[in-house]
């Protein structure tokens, strides 16, 4: 249970990142963590950040 915290405070820094603009990469880097945590904790919290560019 020590990461609950940690990861309650990753869900709200991507949430104010979410509306910026940016990538996800770019926001996992801005929050120090991997790509693909950042992807784990968006399906799991179902937050909305949507993908850069359109699908080829």
């Amino acid at each position: 249970m020590p990461f609950w915290p940690q990861r309650a405070a990753h869900c709200q820094q991507i949430k104010a990142l979410a509306g910026t603009g940016i990538t996800r990469n770019k926001a996992a880097q801005q929050i120090g963590i991997s790509y693909s945590y950042l992807v784990r904790l968006l399906t799991a919290h179902g937050i909305d950040f949507p993908v850069r560019g359109s699908p080829k």
